[in-house]
This record gives structure tokens, C-alpha cells and sequence, in this order.
């Protein structure tokens, strides 16, 4: 049901990876102007596929300690809700904040999203 995952372009040599062009805007930013996302959008570039299949070696003596925060985003395209409320569940949070955005809420909800880190930082 994620409409970045479902539309996902491999380089040539499968070490890269991609939202396929022509649904990006509506995958991660359809609450933002095509306009402006589209002047932010020059500056996305494949992503390395090694950091996925890298094992992470957690401890609660480290990770554990460490406060999380999640910030939701109700009308997430890429990453539907019911996906990151099991997220949160597996890794349990703090605090969840609700963004009623896609999953570029610092474009289409920069303030709220700023507000919601600003309540994390003075904690």
C-alpha cells in the first residue's frame, strides 16, 4: 500500500535505489505545490540499497537510553499510517506528535513541524 515502495527503480548494478519519477510528487509530497516540489525534488538522488541489509547491533544500555519522538504524518503516502503506528509499536516512543501531511511535512507543514522539534529539544 506505499506508493514510493510500490513504484521503486534499482540502478543497472541493484545498489541504488529510487522513486520512479513519474510518481514522486504524489508519493511523498501531494500536499505540496508541483511547483515547489519540483525545485526541491533537483536535489534527490539515488540511495545506496548497503544501509538496508546492514545488521544494527542495539543495546538498551545505549539505544535504550535514548529518548525517541515520532512525528506522524496522517496523509502519508510512502509510509501509510497503519505502517507507522506498527513502527512505533515495535520501537516504542516517548511522544507522537500528528502531522495531518505527506511525508514531506517540512515543505507542505514546516511550522508544525518545527513546533512539534522545538517540544522535543526543550525536554
Amino acid at each position: 500500500g506505499s506508493c514510493a515502495l510500490d513504484n521503486l527503480e534499482f540502478s543497472e548494478d541493484q545498489t541504488h535505489v529510487r522513486i520512479a519519477e513519474n510518481v514522486l510528487h504524489d508519493a511523498v509530497a501531494h500536499d505540496v505545490p508541483l511547483k515547489l516540489f519540483t525545485e526541491a525534488a533537483k536535489n534527490l538522488v539515488m540511495e545506496p540499497c548497503a544501509p538496508l541489509a546492514s545488521p544494527l547491533h542495539l543495546t538498551p544500555a545505549r539505544f535504550g537510553r535514548v529518548p525517541r519522538y515520532y512525528v506522524e504524518c496522517t496523509e502519508d503516502k510512502a509510509l501509510p499510517l497503519d505502517i507507522q503506528r506498527a513502527m512505533q509499536k515495535t520501537l516504542p516512543v516517548s511522544q507522537v506528535f500528528s502531522l495531518a501531511s505527506s511525508h514531506a511535512s517540512m515543505f507542505s507543514h514546516p511550522v508544525e513541524l518545527a513546533n512539534c522539534l522545538a517540544t522535543v529539544a526543550n525536554k
